[in-house]
């Protein structure tokens, strides 16, 4: 054979090759989506979560636990918890990792898929919808500022106009120190307050790290979502005030790889028949009982939007 064609051969194969790993770094890998097939062949629904508030506990009980319990009994496979930070559990839900940076979202390679579904009290954000889908509304929430009872800061009276109470909590903040976890719904970066003279602290994602720092002095404020905030005055009575919201109404939902349509699909129904029976309520009665109210009209409000 010519020396030329053997090149010509040898270069097919590197461009071949290159090819392949091009498709394999880039995440063009449809193949890796979990299907509901692929579940039942396992026996097995893979839940990734973290501890947080009481839709994850440390021991691995909790409102969104219970709720995945209950969609794998649905589907008749066992369930499995599968312990995952929140830096990096999307990653371990669609294999692909990724850096939140100023300027978006920045790929940053491939990953092993560790689970099937992902549920730890998850604040739908726009940059989140970027890399995973969201199931229907699990649970309504609001970002709040929150202090210590002995600090001069004074709780908001309601306006009627979510705008106006914000900005009114904001005015409060001058010279402030404001706590939150980085690259999460309670991130103080994401709301603007060093416009208005706070100062910015980072703790870990955890509440016990973050009331931690407020009752030990080392921070003036938190912020903090609204069930767990709902957890926290109870386990501190008396010595924790909430001075009002810093964020619109948000919402909490399960998150799925964006390929696992058939399983969202099947767990959006599943949740929606919960929803209807009366099984979604106990749940709600079991973890947070004082959002009861809030929950119902929510749901209400949720099923009125679908029939339209």
């Amino acid at each position: 054979m010519p020396q030329n064609s053997k090149r010509r051969g040898f270069l097919s194969f590197k461009t071949i090759l290159g090819v392949f790993l091009l498709l394999f770094c880039t995440g063009v890998q449809s193949s890796w989506a979990v299907t509901l097939k692929e579940i039942r062949e396992r026996g097995t629904l893979r839940h990734l979560g973290f501890p947080y508030s009481q839709f994850v506990t440390p021991n691995h009980n909790g409102m969104d636990v219970d709720i995945i319990k209950l969609f794998a009994q649905h589907l008749g496979v066992r369930y499995e918890f599968v312990e995952s930070p929140h830096t990096r559990m999307f990653a371990d839900l669609t294999g692909r990792q990724y850096h939140l940076t100023d300027k978006g979202m920045t790929y940053a390679g491939s990953t092993l898929i560790r689970g099937d579904i992902a549920a730890a009290g998850l604040t739908v954000a726009p940059w989140r919808e970027k890399i995973v889908r969201f199931s229907i509304p699990t649970f309504p929430t609001q970002v709040w500022l929150m202090t210590r009872a002995e600090l001069p800061l004074v709780p908001i009276t309601p306006s009627g106009h979510t705008e106006e109470d914000i900005l009114a909590v904001k005015k409060q903040l001058k010279g402030r120190s404001v706590a939150g976890a980085k690259d999460t719904s309670i991130d103080p970066v994401l709301y603007g307050l060093e416009e208005f003279g706070a100062h910015i602290i980072h703790y870990g994602s955890s509440a016990h790290d973050h009331i931690g720092a407020l009752l030990q002095g080392n921070t003036d404020t938190i912020l903090t979502d609204e069930p767990d905030a709902l957890v926290l005055l109870g386990i501190w009575p008396g010595k924790l005030k909430v001075i009002g919201p810093i964020s619109d109404k948000q919402r909490i939902a399960v998150a799925f790889a964006p390929e696992s349509e058939e399983l969202l699909e099947a767990f959006n129904a599943f949740l929606h028949s919960c929803m209807n029976d009366g099984s979604y309520d106990v749940i709600i009665n079991r973890y947070y009982p004082e959002a009861v109210r809030n929950v119902e009209a929510f749901i209400e409000k949720q099923n009125h939007a679908d029939e339209e």
